[in-house]
């Protein structure tokens, strides 16, 4: 159906909408569908804080220096094999056992 084919009387009562008036409810559907950033608290020198643990390993760190060197460390390298071997991550006493440490 073309805006053509309605009937005059219809015609008549049509209103210009505004660019900028929305309804409730598409309002209602914008907030909800607005993604807000999460802000992480800020260190004691100003810089944005940063995650300092392991998820995969399941392990936490005091610093970040320390969280980056377990990303680099044969732990975290054995237990990203384990994963994409669909096996389950190792604890750290049995990584040791494991490589002959204990």
């Amino acid at each position: 159906m073309l805006v053509f084919d309605l009937p005059e009387e219809l015609l008549y009562t049509l209103t210009l909408k505004s660019e900028n008036s929305i309804t409730p409810q598409q309002q209602l559907l914008q907030e909800k569908t607005q993604s807000k950033p999460i802000e992480s608290p800020p260190f004691e020198d100003g810089s944005p804080a940063k995650a300092t643990s392991c998820n995969l390993c399941g392990l936490n760190f005091a610093s970040l220096q320390e969280q980056r060197n377990h990303v680099k460390s044969d732990l975290h390298n054995y237990n990203l094999k384990q994963r994409m071997r669909g096996l389950q991550p190792v604890s750290e006493p049995v990584f040791e056992r494991l490589i002959g440490g204990q």
